[in-house]
């Protein structure tokens, strides 16, 4: 029997993984762009938010959790998520069961 968090019904939002590009710039200093690779559909919901001081200015953030069906090797801390218009930075990926599904926290700067 699945878990109640891999029941096909709940995925039902599109979601890019960035892959990241490195390259140079002009004065030959790495750097790296993130270009969109597959789009997968999760289920999202939304943690608290957190505001936290940084850099002498109040920086508001918004975790939240994505939930995919088990794909090997797609999702990893060093990609990015794009969902609904925002860049997310994965924070944790945690497989649920075994190969059922995987979670994924992930924050993006609130604008």
């Amino acid at each position: 029997m699945g878990n109640k968090l891999t029941v096909a019904g709940n995925f039902t939002r599109p979601v890019t993984i960035l892959e990241p590009a490195r390259g140079t710039n002009t004065h030959n200093e790495e750097v790296i762009t993130w270009v969109p690779g597959v789009t997968m559909l999760a289920s999202v919901r939304p943690a608290p938010g957190t505001e936290r001081f940084q850099s002498a200015e109040l920086a508001a953030t918004a975790q939240t959790r994505f939930v995919f069906r088990y794909r090997r090797g797609v999702l990893t801390v060093e990609k990015m998520l794009r969902f609904d218009g925002h860049d997310y930075a994965i924070s944790s990926v945690t497989e649920i069961g075994i190969r059922e599904g995987i979670e994924v926290l992930a924050t993006a700067r609130a604008e």
